[in-house]
Protein backbone atom coordinates (compact mmCIF):
# COMPACT_ATOMS: atom_id res chain seq x y z
CA UNK A 1 0.00 0.00 0.00
CA UNK A 2 1.29 3.25 -1.12
CA UNK A 3 1.94 5.53 2.26
CA UNK A 4 -0.20 8.59 2.95
CA UNK A 5 0.68 11.72 2.51
CA UNK A 6 2.53 13.60 5.60
CA UNK A 7 0.56 17.11 5.96
CA UNK A 8 -3.29 16.97 6.00
CA UNK A 9 -5.13 20.07 6.15
CA UNK A 10 -9.00 20.16 7.44
CA UNK A 11 -10.75 22.90 6.70
CA UNK A 12 -13.58 22.67 8.94
CA UNK A 13 -13.50 19.76 11.73
CA UNK A 14 -16.54 18.36 11.89
CA UNK A 15 -18.31 14.61 12.06
CA UNK A 16 -16.79 13.03 8.41
CA UNK A 17 -13.85 14.99 9.58
CA UNK A 18 -13.57 13.45 12.84
CA UNK A 19 -14.49 10.07 11.36
CA UNK A 20 -11.27 10.40 9.35
CA UNK A 21 -8.86 11.60 11.97
CA UNK A 22 -10.00 8.99 13.88
CA UNK A 23 -9.35 6.24 10.84
CA UNK A 24 -6.18 8.09 10.18
CA UNK A 25 -2.74 6.36 11.77
CA UNK A 26 -0.36 8.18 13.68
CA UNK A 27 3.02 9.76 12.49
CA UNK A 28 0.46 12.22 10.24
CA UNK A 29 0.98 15.88 10.64
CA UNK A 30 -2.91 16.85 10.83
CA UNK A 31 -4.06 20.49 11.52
CA UNK A 32 -7.65 21.64 11.09
CA UNK A 33 -10.05 24.74 11.25
CA UNK A 34 -12.48 25.49 13.73
CA UNK A 35 -14.78 28.81 15.08
CA UNK A 36 -13.11 27.66 18.89
CA UNK A 37 -10.89 24.63 18.58
CA UNK A 38 -10.24 25.31 22.55
CA UNK A 39 -13.62 23.86 23.30
CA UNK A 40 -12.19 20.40 21.09
CA UNK A 41 -12.54 17.29 23.57
CA UNK A 42 -9.08 16.92 24.40
CA UNK A 43 -8.95 13.43 22.34
CA UNK A 44 -9.06 15.42 19.43
CA UNK A 45 -6.43 18.52 20.39
CA UNK A 46 -3.83 15.28 21.13
CA UNK A 47 -4.37 14.11 17.17
CA UNK A 48 -4.99 17.63 15.33
CA UNK A 49 -3.39 21.04 15.77
CA UNK A 50 -6.37 23.70 15.74
CA UNK A 51 -6.51 26.78 13.89
CA UNK A 52 -9.60 29.32 14.38
CA UNK A 53 -11.02 30.48 11.36
CA UNK A 54 -14.68 32.36 12.08
CA UNK A 55 -15.23 33.27 8.21
CA UNK A 56 -12.40 35.32 8.24
CA UNK A 57 -13.71 38.70 6.80
CA UNK A 58 -12.64 41.25 6.69
CA UNK A 59 -9.07 40.10 7.90
CA UNK A 60 -8.69 37.37 5.74
CA UNK A 61 -7.56 34.03 7.03
CA UNK A 62 -4.46 34.29 9.91
CA UNK A 63 -0.54 33.50 9.71
CA UNK A 64 -0.92 29.91 10.62
CA UNK A 65 -3.45 28.94 8.66
CA UNK A 66 -1.53 30.02 5.69
CA UNK A 67 1.42 28.26 7.05
CA UNK A 68 -0.56 25.46 7.33
CA UNK A 69 -1.51 25.76 3.82
CA UNK A 70 1.68 26.16 2.51
CA UNK A 71 2.33 22.90 4.29
CA UNK A 72 -0.69 20.90 3.49
CA UNK A 73 -0.26 18.32 0.83
CA UNK A 74 -4.02 16.42 1.64
CA UNK A 75 -7.07 19.06 1.67
CA UNK A 76 -10.35 18.01 2.86
CA UNK A 77 -13.21 20.76 2.98
CA UNK A 78 -16.41 20.40 4.58
CA UNK A 79 -17.34 23.48 6.10
CA UNK A 80 -20.88 24.07 4.77
CA UNK A 81 -21.39 27.07 2.42
CA UNK A 82 -24.10 29.99 2.34
CA UNK A 83 -25.47 32.80 0.39
CA UNK A 84 -22.03 34.57 0.61
CA UNK A 85 -20.33 30.63 -1.20
CA UNK A 86 -17.72 29.07 0.29
CA UNK A 87 -16.59 30.25 3.99
CA UNK A 88 -13.03 29.53 3.01
CA UNK A 89 -12.84 30.89 -0.95
CA UNK A 90 -14.89 33.72 0.13
CA UNK A 91 -12.38 34.94 3.01
CA UNK A 92 -9.08 34.73 1.14
CA UNK A 93 -7.09 37.57 -0.09
CA UNK A 94 -5.56 35.85 -2.82
CA UNK A 95 -4.74 32.60 -5.22
CA UNK A 96 -5.22 29.67 -3.51
CA UNK A 97 -3.12 27.60 -5.52
CA UNK A 98 -0.29 30.11 -4.88
CA UNK A 99 -0.78 29.63 -1.33
CA UNK A 100 -0.97 25.76 -1.66
CA UNK A 101 2.54 24.45 -3.31
CA UNK A 102 2.72 21.35 -2.13
CA UNK A 103 -1.07 20.07 -2.67
CA UNK A 104 -1.31 16.61 -3.77
CA UNK A 105 -4.91 15.93 -3.60
CA UNK A 106 -8.07 17.69 -2.18
CA UNK A 107 -11.10 16.60 -1.62
CA UNK A 108 -14.57 19.09 -1.46
CA UNK A 109 -17.34 17.03 0.36
CA UNK A 110 -20.53 18.27 -1.00
CA UNK A 111 -23.87 17.42 -0.88
CA UNK A 112 -26.54 14.62 -3.27
CA UNK A 113 -29.62 17.85 -2.58
CA UNK A 114 -28.00 19.76 -5.37
CA UNK A 115 -29.60 16.98 -7.68
CA UNK A 116 -33.20 18.43 -6.90
CA UNK A 117 -36.03 16.52 -7.51
CA UNK A 118 -35.69 13.59 -9.81
CA UNK A 119 -38.89 11.72 -8.90
CA UNK A 120 -37.88 8.94 -7.54
CA UNK A 121 -35.27 8.34 -10.33
CA UNK A 122 -31.19 7.57 -10.16
CA UNK A 123 -29.03 10.52 -10.46
CA UNK A 124 -25.38 9.83 -11.53
CA UNK A 125 -22.38 12.25 -11.70
CA UNK A 126 -22.92 12.98 -15.38
CA UNK A 127 -26.44 14.49 -14.23
CA UNK A 128 -26.66 18.33 -14.88
CA UNK A 129 -27.36 19.77 -10.61
CA UNK A 130 -31.13 20.97 -10.92
CA UNK A 131 -31.31 22.38 -7.15
CA UNK A 132 -34.60 23.06 -5.77
CA UNK A 133 -33.62 24.15 -2.60
CA UNK A 134 -31.54 26.82 -1.13
CA UNK A 135 -28.83 24.43 0.29
CA UNK A 136 -28.76 22.69 -2.87
CA UNK A 137 -27.84 25.75 -4.74
CA UNK A 138 -25.33 26.73 -2.48
CA UNK A 139 -23.79 23.36 -2.66
CA UNK A 140 -23.72 23.67 -6.81
CA UNK A 141 -22.07 27.33 -6.47
CA UNK A 142 -19.26 25.94 -3.38
CA UNK A 143 -18.60 23.15 -5.91
CA UNK A 144 -17.93 24.61 -9.03
CA UNK A 145 -15.74 27.62 -7.44
CA UNK A 146 -13.54 24.84 -5.65
CA UNK A 147 -13.09 22.89 -9.50
CA UNK A 148 -12.41 26.82 -10.51
CA UNK A 149 -9.36 27.27 -8.19
CA UNK A 150 -6.98 24.98 -9.92
CA UNK A 151 -6.27 22.74 -6.77
CA UNK A 152 -6.66 18.94 -7.63
CA UNK A 153 -9.98 18.63 -6.39
CA UNK A 154 -11.94 15.83 -5.80
CA UNK A 155 -15.77 16.04 -5.22
CA UNK A 156 -17.69 13.85 -2.87
CA UNK A 157 -21.90 14.39 -3.78
CA UNK A 158 -22.52 12.96 0.06
CA UNK A 159 -26.07 10.95 0.58
CA UNK A 160 -27.46 11.23 4.44
CA UNK A 161 -25.15 10.89 7.14
CA UNK A 162 -25.08 8.33 10.12
CA UNK A 163 -22.67 6.35 12.11
CA UNK A 164 -21.27 6.06 15.43
CA UNK A 165 -19.84 8.49 18.28
CA UNK A 166 -16.12 10.06 17.23
CA UNK A 167 -14.28 12.40 19.21
CA UNK A 168 -18.10 13.04 21.46
CA UNK A 169 -19.95 13.95 18.09
CA UNK A 170 -22.57 11.02 16.86
CA UNK A 171 -25.38 10.62 14.27
CA UNK A 172 -27.30 8.23 15.80
CA UNK A 173 -30.93 7.19 15.83
CA UNK A 174 -30.70 5.43 19.37
CA UNK A 175 -30.98 8.08 21.74
CA UNK A 176 -33.61 9.57 20.38
CA UNK A 177 -35.79 6.85 19.74
CA UNK A 178 -35.18 5.85 23.49
CA UNK A 179 -36.12 9.52 24.89
CA UNK A 180 -39.19 9.27 22.77
CA UNK A 181 -38.15 12.34 20.61
CA UNK A 182 -37.90 10.56 17.46
CA UNK A 183 -41.02 10.89 14.66
CA UNK A 184 -41.01 8.79 11.41
CA UNK A 185 -41.99 11.52 8.88
CA UNK A 186 -44.17 9.55 6.12
CA UNK A 187 -44.45 10.79 2.67
CA UNK A 188 -45.64 7.93 0.31
CA UNK A 189 -43.43 6.93 -2.48
CA UNK A 190 -40.44 8.72 -0.30
CA UNK A 191 -37.24 7.58 -0.04
CA UNK A 192 -34.09 8.39 1.19
CA UNK A 193 -30.08 8.09 0.48
CA UNK A 194 -27.94 6.91 3.17
CA UNK A 195 -24.30 6.65 3.72
CA UNK A 196 -22.53 5.55 7.11
CA UNK A 197 -19.61 8.05 7.63
CA UNK A 198 -17.38 4.96 7.26
CA UNK A 199 -18.15 4.45 4.22
CA UNK A 200 -17.24 7.99 3.69
CA UNK A 201 -13.88 7.47 5.18
CA UNK A 202 -13.03 4.78 2.82
CA UNK A 203 -14.45 6.38 -0.23
CA UNK A 204 -11.98 9.10 0.50
CA UNK A 205 -9.48 7.47 0.92
CA UNK A 206 -9.69 5.00 -1.89
CA UNK A 207 -9.17 8.29 -4.15
CA UNK A 208 -6.44 9.48 -2.36
CA UNK A 209 -5.00 6.22 -3.42
CA UNK A 210 -5.87 6.60 -6.80
CA UNK A 211 -5.87 10.21 -7.53
CA UNK A 212 -7.91 11.71 -10.07
CA UNK A 213 -8.65 15.66 -10.04
CA UNK A 214 -11.73 16.89 -11.24
CA UNK A 215 -13.91 14.04 -11.08
CA UNK A 216 -17.03 13.40 -9.31
CA UNK A 217 -18.15 11.10 -6.85
CA UNK A 218 -21.98 10.15 -5.40
CA UNK A 219 -20.93 8.48 -2.21
CA UNK A 220 -23.87 6.53 -0.90
CA UNK A 221 -24.96 2.72 0.39
CA UNK A 222 -26.55 2.73 -3.06
CA UNK A 223 -30.10 1.14 -1.61
CA UNK A 224 -32.35 4.13 -0.77
CA UNK A 225 -35.37 3.28 1.86
CA UNK A 226 -38.07 5.70 3.09
CA UNK A 227 -37.19 7.19 6.36
CA UNK A 228 -40.00 5.65 8.50
CA UNK A 229 -38.60 1.76 7.72
CA UNK A 230 -35.13 3.00 9.05
CA UNK A 231 -36.30 4.46 12.15
CA UNK A 232 -38.76 1.48 12.65
CA UNK A 233 -36.23 -0.93 12.56
CA UNK A 234 -33.56 0.97 14.73
CA UNK A 235 -36.31 1.02 17.56
CA UNK A 236 -37.13 -2.90 17.49
CA UNK A 237 -33.26 -3.19 17.12
CA UNK A 238 -33.19 -1.59 20.16
CA UNK A 239 -36.63 -3.11 22.02
CA UNK A 240 -37.76 0.66 21.90
CA UNK A 241 -41.45 1.53 21.40
CA UNK A 242 -41.68 2.76 17.71
CA UNK A 243 -41.97 6.24 17.00
CA UNK A 244 -45.09 7.88 16.15
CA UNK A 245 -45.94 7.82 12.61
CA UNK A 246 -46.84 11.60 11.19
CA UNK A 247 -47.43 12.99 7.97
CA UNK A 248 -44.94 15.14 6.41
CA UNK A 249 -47.99 17.80 6.20
CA UNK A 250 -48.47 17.49 9.73
CA UNK A 251 -48.20 20.73 11.67
CA UNK A 252 -45.59 18.70 14.27
CA UNK A 253 -43.31 19.09 11.32
CA UNK A 254 -41.14 22.29 10.79
CA UNK A 255 -40.71 23.97 7.54
CA UNK A 256 -37.17 22.78 7.58
CA UNK A 257 -37.94 19.19 8.20
CA UNK A 258 -40.60 19.50 5.52
CA UNK A 259 -38.13 20.78 2.87
CA UNK A 260 -36.26 17.35 2.94
CA UNK A 261 -39.32 15.73 1.61
CA UNK A 262 -40.08 17.87 -1.36
CA UNK A 263 -37.44 15.86 -3.29
CA UNK A 264 -36.87 12.34 -3.85
CA UNK A 265 -34.37 10.21 -5.79
CA UNK A 266 -32.31 7.51 -6.15
CA UNK A 267 -28.22 7.97 -6.23
CA UNK A 268 -26.50 5.52 -8.22
CA UNK A 269 -23.22 4.96 -6.48
CA UNK A 270 -21.68 3.09 -9.92
CA UNK A 271 -19.33 5.36 -10.72
CA UNK A 272 -17.22 5.15 -7.53
CA UNK A 273 -17.51 1.33 -7.91
CA UNK A 274 -16.03 1.28 -11.08
CA UNK A 275 -13.50 3.77 -11.08
CA UNK A 276 -11.99 3.36 -7.36
CA UNK A 277 -13.12 -0.63 -6.71
CA UNK A 278 -15.37 0.79 -4.04
CA UNK A 279 -17.74 -1.09 -2.12
CA UNK A 280 -19.71 0.08 1.06
CA UNK A 281 -18.99 -2.15 4.16
CA UNK A 282 -23.02 -1.00 5.15
CA UNK A 283 -24.80 -1.52 2.09
CA UNK A 284 -27.94 -1.05 3.87
CA UNK A 285 -29.50 0.86 6.34
CA UNK A 286 -29.91 -2.49 8.98
CA UNK A 287 -26.31 -3.29 9.17
CA UNK A 288 -25.26 0.06 9.66
CA UNK A 289 -27.68 0.54 12.20
CA UNK A 290 -26.63 -2.93 14.30
CA UNK A 291 -22.89 -1.93 13.56
CA UNK A 292 -23.82 1.18 15.52
CA UNK A 293 -25.81 -0.49 18.16
CA UNK A 294 -23.28 -3.05 19.02
CA UNK A 295 -20.59 -0.44 19.45
CA UNK A 296 -22.99 1.76 22.01
CA UNK A 297 -23.94 -1.15 24.00
CA UNK A 298 -20.26 -2.38 24.11
CA UNK A 299 -20.82 -5.52 22.98
CA UNK A 300 -18.25 -6.96 20.35
CA UNK A 301 -18.65 -10.47 20.54
CA UNK A 302 -23.17 -10.42 20.89
CA UNK A 303 -24.61 -12.01 17.54
CA UNK A 304 -27.57 -10.05 16.87
CA UNK A 305 -29.50 -11.75 14.19
CA UNK A 306 -32.71 -8.95 12.44
CA UNK A 307 -34.75 -9.47 9.68
CA UNK A 308 -38.35 -10.58 8.94
CA UNK A 309 -40.53 -13.35 7.45
CA UNK A 310 -43.94 -13.04 5.29
CA UNK A 311 -46.28 -15.50 5.81
CA UNK A 312 -49.43 -16.08 3.11
CA UNK A 313 -52.86 -16.08 5.02
CA UNK A 314 -53.00 -19.68 4.53
CA UNK A 315 -50.27 -20.70 6.45
CA UNK A 316 -50.22 -17.82 9.34
CA UNK A 317 -52.46 -20.36 12.04
CA UNK A 318 -49.81 -22.38 11.91
CA UNK A 319 -47.07 -19.68 13.00
CA UNK A 320 -49.69 -18.27 15.28
CA UNK A 321 -49.41 -22.16 17.08
CA UNK A 322 -46.18 -22.40 16.81
CA UNK A 323 -44.63 -18.92 17.59
CA UNK A 324 -45.42 -18.49 21.72
CA UNK A 325 -43.76 -21.66 22.64
CA UNK A 326 -40.82 -20.49 20.17
CA UNK A 327 -40.33 -17.65 21.93
CA UNK A 328 -40.74 -19.28 25.47
CA UNK A 329 -38.19 -21.44 24.54
CA UNK A 330 -35.81 -19.52 22.85
CA UNK A 331 -35.87 -16.63 25.97
CA UNK A 332 -34.37 -19.61 28.38
CA UNK A 333 -31.35 -20.51 26.37
CA UNK A 334 -28.31 -19.66 27.95
CA UNK A 335 -27.04 -16.64 26.25
CA UNK A 336 -29.89 -15.44 25.26
CA UNK A 337 -30.05 -11.34 25.76
CA UNK A 338 -33.51 -10.84 23.87
CA UNK A 339 -35.70 -12.74 21.75
CA UNK A 340 -38.82 -10.96 20.42
CA UNK A 341 -41.29 -12.01 17.25
CA UNK A 342 -44.11 -9.35 17.08
CA UNK A 343 -46.71 -9.05 13.95
CA UNK A 344 -46.21 -5.63 11.56
CA UNK A 345 -48.50 -3.17 12.57
CA UNK A 346 -49.55 -2.64 8.80
CA UNK A 347 -48.14 -5.45 6.55
CA UNK A 348 -50.46 -8.55 7.00
CA UNK A 349 -48.17 -11.84 7.44
CA UNK A 350 -45.16 -10.00 8.38
CA UNK A 351 -43.23 -10.93 11.22
CA UNK A 352 -40.21 -9.04 12.51
CA UNK A 353 -37.44 -10.56 14.25
CA UNK A 354 -34.92 -9.56 16.70
CA UNK A 355 -32.61 -11.65 18.50
CA UNK A 356 -29.42 -10.85 20.65
CA UNK A 357 -27.35 -13.62 21.88
CA UNK A 358 -24.00 -13.50 23.77
CA UNK A 359 -21.51 -15.17 22.15
CA UNK A 360 -22.00 -17.16 18.46
CA UNK A 361 -21.27 -20.49 20.25
CA UNK A 362 -24.58 -19.20 21.72
CA UNK A 363 -26.20 -18.61 19.01
CA UNK A 364 -25.55 -21.32 16.98
CA UNK A 365 -26.92 -23.50 20.04
CA UNK A 366 -30.13 -21.89 19.32
CA UNK A 367 -29.90 -22.66 15.42
CA UNK A 368 -28.89 -26.13 16.08
CA UNK A 369 -32.36 -26.55 18.62
CA UNK A 370 -34.07 -24.45 15.95
CA UNK A 371 -33.59 -27.03 13.00
CA UNK A 372 -35.48 -29.68 14.26
CA UNK A 373 -38.03 -27.23 16.13
CA UNK A 374 -41.82 -26.97 15.00
CA UNK A 375 -41.12 -23.49 14.25
CA UNK A 376 -38.78 -24.43 11.50
CA UNK A 377 -41.32 -27.00 10.26
CA UNK A 378 -43.57 -24.06 10.42
CA UNK A 379 -41.72 -21.51 8.54
CA UNK A 380 -40.13 -24.20 6.11
CA UNK A 381 -40.17 -21.92 2.49
CA UNK A 382 -41.13 -19.06 3.38
CA UNK A 383 -39.72 -15.71 2.00
CA UNK A 384 -38.02 -13.61 4.38
CA UNK A 385 -35.19 -11.06 4.63
CA UNK A 386 -32.32 -11.56 7.24
CA UNK A 387 -28.96 -10.17 9.01
CA UNK A 388 -26.86 -11.86 11.04
CA UNK A 389 -24.23 -9.32 12.68
CA UNK A 390 -21.50 -10.68 14.46
CA UNK A 391 -17.61 -10.04 14.46
CA UNK A 392 -16.45 -10.87 10.77
CA UNK A 393 -19.64 -11.27 9.26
Amino acid sequence: MTPLPKNWLFLGVGYCAKALIHHLPDGLNLAGTSRNPDEWPQSLKARVKGLTFDGGKPKGISHDLKHALSEAEVLIMSQPPSAAGDPFLTAIHSDIKDLMPRVKWAGYLSATSLYGERAGGWAYEHDGPRPKSQRGRYRAEAELAWLETGLPVHIFRLAGIYGGAYFGQSRSPFERIRTGQARAVVKPGHVVNRIHVDDIVSAVLSSIAAPAPLQIYNVSDGNPAPPQDVLCFAARLCGADLPPKVNVDSSEISEMSRSFYAETKRVSIDKLKERLDWRPQFSAYQSGLISIYKSEMNWPDVVIFAGHVDVPKARRHIIAQALPRHIELSRQEPGCLRFDIEADEQIAGRYHIHEVFKTPADFKAHQNRCDTSPWAAAIKGLDGCYLIFMDGV
